[in-house]
């Protein structure tokens, strides 16, 4: 178990992405106790001990803006490749744009910024369409083909429309890296610029990796690494209203855009963030029959599928639980008839939205509850993640504990 007391911390050198004249002081949050912020300190102590099994590399918590700890649990703190969660800053970068007018709107067609989509279904791709998994761009699950590729943006650009703009949920990474593009071609700055000069910078983050195609665009999929400490101050961004030392750094109303359904598919993604509903129910889909044979599904997959749906209470339909009820190989070809068109596979009945969250491979998270001002970050490297257990799907539910009534 571990205790309040036991933090242990460790600094390393690493490249600075800024100029040393954009680089601010090291900002530092003023500690402050469980006690003192009304955190319940048993449910605390769970957590930590569930992170330290996890084999969890970083986990920082925040309340009321104030530092209640920083553990890494014997290792060294430094950036963490932060996965799928780069989505989530690039959709602020993309925010920002739209902020200062270089893109005109979410709803503004992708041709405009490339020509040569306007034809066919293509012209009526938009922004928001990227943000929200609807572009109807093909991809599959699996990222290979795009690192194979030397242009992730043109790699994009160049694909077929599996479905019609605005009709189809599929989280899609091949669509989100033409965010990088777009931000090239309206602002004359790449998506990483954006983001260091707008976003970071203020927050005074500068210890960081992004990397890039072989073509130059920053990966707006993936590939951002970043310390733990300052994820959690864009989560304090967030819980803040896009407000940082009296600056407004993103406005309030996009972070309002960003954290409510973003389309009617998938209820819980907004654009690009996560979102966590106070009360949450979630049905998984039942195939029939004629789904079974016509998507090859094994048929032993149902029985597994009515007891996950009998499992399910307010857990995240996440991919650890998908694996558990249906096994690896279960889960994959679960995936694979989703990808084809077996849609809806989770339906959601859901409360008001009280918080939100970033989410990337093998269980990284920033998990933000605006109302309570608590931020939640827990990062874990590949060196130190030894299976789907590592993942600790449970995060969201203990995180909850700490502000439970």
């Amino acid at each position: 178990m571990w205790s309040l007391n036991k933090i242990v911390k460790a600094v390393v050198a690493v490249g600075l992405m800024l100029a040393p004249a954009a680089c601010q002081a090291p900002f530092a949050f003023a500690s402050s106790t469980p006690y003192a912020e009304g955190v319940n300190e048993v449910a605390l102590n769970k957590l930590l001990h569930r992170a330290d099994e996890t084999h969890t590399d970083a986990l920082v918590i925040l309340k009321n803006g104030k530092l209640l700890g920083e553990w890494y649990f014997g290792k060294i703190d430094h950036p963490i490749p932060i996965m799928s969660m780069t989505k989530s800053i690039s959709s602020l970068g993309t925010g920002r744009l739209i902020d200062i007018g270089k893109i005109k709107s979410l709803d503004q067609p992708v041709f405009e910024f490339y020509p040569e989509w306007n034809q066919g279904r293509k012209r009526f791709i938009t922004v928001r369409q990227l943000l929200n998994h609807t572009s109807g761009i093909q991809s599959y699950r699996s990222a290979e083909e795009i690192y194979a590729s030397p242009d992730f943006v043109k790699f994009a650009l160049a694909a077929e429309l599996s479905t019609n703009p605005g009709k189809h949920f599929f989280y899609n990474n091949k669509a989100i890296n033409l965010l990088s593009g777009i931000s090239q071609a309206a602002s004359g700055n790449s998506l990483d610029q954006v983001v260091a000069q707008d976003i970071f910078a203020p927050l005074g983050i500068s210890e960081y990796t992004w990397e890039k195609d072989k073509a130059g665009n920053p990966i707006a999929m993936a590939d951002l690494s970043m310390r733990a400490t300052d994820l959690a101050k864009v989560g304090q961004l967030i819980a803040d209203d896009g407000v940082w030392d009296g600056r407004q750094v993103i406005s309030k109303s996009w972070l309002q855009e960003s954290f409510k359904s973003g389309q009617s598919f998938m209820p819980t993604c907004g654009l690009l963030w996560w979102l966590i509903p106070s009360t949450q129910r979630t049905v998984v889909h039942l195939p029939t029959a004629a789904e079974v044979k016509y998507y090859g599904l094994d048929p032993t997959l149902v029985p597994k599928l009515v007891a996950l749906n009998q499992a399910i209470r307010h857990q995240e339909v996440s991919s650890p639980l998908l694996k558990q009820y249906l096994g690896r190989a279960g889960y994959a070809q679960w995936q694979n008839a989703c990808g084809e068109g077996l849609t809806d596979y989770a339906v959601t009945q859901m409360g008001p939205i009280i918080g939100v969250s970033a989410r990337g491979e093998m269980g990284q998270r920033l998990i933000v509850f605006p109302a309570d001002k608590l931020v939640v970050v827990r990062l874990i490297s590949e060196q130190s993640h030894k299976g789907d257990a590592d993942d600790l799907p449970d995060l969201l539910e203990l995180s909850r504990s700490l502000i439970a009534r």
